[in-house]
């Protein structure tokens, strides 16, 4: 999908997610707030509503959003490995 253009209109568009990735789009919202300034994200349901002032490539959003939502799922579920590591480096 290339760019998309209006005439000092935002545009809104919506990029689905996967129902594996649900739990962890509001963090990734979060997350993609402060790094990506050229877009804004809200979580409706199971999909995020992109909403910008200046043509984008959704192809290219899409592909930040998707890199998030993974980066956040290897968070949450590498937490408890960490934690035990630091554990134990503390214990030496």
């Amino acid at each position: 999908m290339g760019a998309q253009t209006a005439s000092n209109r935002p545009i809104d568009f919506v990029i689905d997610v996967e129902p594996l990735f649900a739990p962890y789009m509001a963090d990734a919202a979060v997350r993609l707030g402060y790094v990506e300034r050229d877009f804004a994200l809200v979580v409706a349901g199971s999909s995020f509503r992109v909403t910008t002032s200046t043509p984008v490539d959704r192809a290219a959003i899409a592909r930040k959003i998707n890199h998030a939502l993974y980066r956040e799922k290897i968070r949450v579920e590498s937490a408890p490995l960490r934690a035990r590591f630091l554990d134990l480096m503390a214990q030496r």
